[in-house]
């Protein structure tokens, strides 16, 4: 994973993970499902060396590693999250939210119901920095989400606010986002048994 982030070659790579590890900075991981990555050997450590980071150059090195996750199509993948970890800590709340959406749907997929609703109400921080249009429309989506992941406690006003996020889809020419909020809605009245609304 590192690679595309550093101008390094391969020799040169795996000369300074050498010595960071003969000096005690760094060792194989250890936890399972991470195989051949690497870990600081200590919390302190890497809190250290983050926090002697300037802020901008820390948030122009997570930009850099949520521009390379979203360059390896991995959107749509398990790493989403990351990436949107990774975009909220650059300063970029549109990738962020983005990123949520995508980590959210992969969830759904693989009936992780309880992460899904986590990304959504996480995507929403990020979405509520966004100008009009794109908060409507990643609104949408998350809302969609969370829905998905969990029936409503009030259902009313659930329907409430779906349907206003819609109208509002509508008016910024956003007929896309307009259609998945009224699916949605459409989706809610069913579950609720109002079927002529539906």
């Amino acid at each position: 994973h590192l690679m595309p982030l550093l101008s390094l070659s391969l020799d040169d790579l795996i000369q300074a993970f050498g010595a960071l590890e003969r000096h005690g900075f760094l060792r194989a991981s250890e936890s399972s499902g991470n195989e051949g990555a690497y870990e600081f050997v200590h919390n302190l450590v890497r809190n250290a060396i983050y926090t002697s980071l300037s802020e901008p150059r820390r948030r122009l090195m997570h930009l850099k590693i949520a521009r390379s996750l979203e360059e390896a199509k991995d959107a749509e993948k398990a790493n989403a999250a990351e990436m949107a970890h990774h975009a909220a800590s650059a300063g970029e709340p549109g990738m962020a939210a983005s990123a949520c959406v995508a980590a959210g749907r992969h969830c759904l997929r693989l009936f992780a119901n309880a992460e899904a609703e986590s990304l959504a109400r996480r995507g929403y921080r990020y979405a509520e920095k966004l100008g009009d249009i794109e908060r409507v429309q990643r609104f949408i989506e998350l809302r969609q989400i969370e829905i998905s992941a969990r029936r409503p406690a009030d259902a009313a006003a659930t329907m409430q606010e779906i349907e206003k996020l819609a109208n509002a889809a509508l008016d910024n020419g956003s007929t896309e986002h307009a259609r998945l909020a009224f699916q949605t809605l459409s989706y809610l009245r069913w579950e609720g048994g109002l079927w002529s609304g539906a």
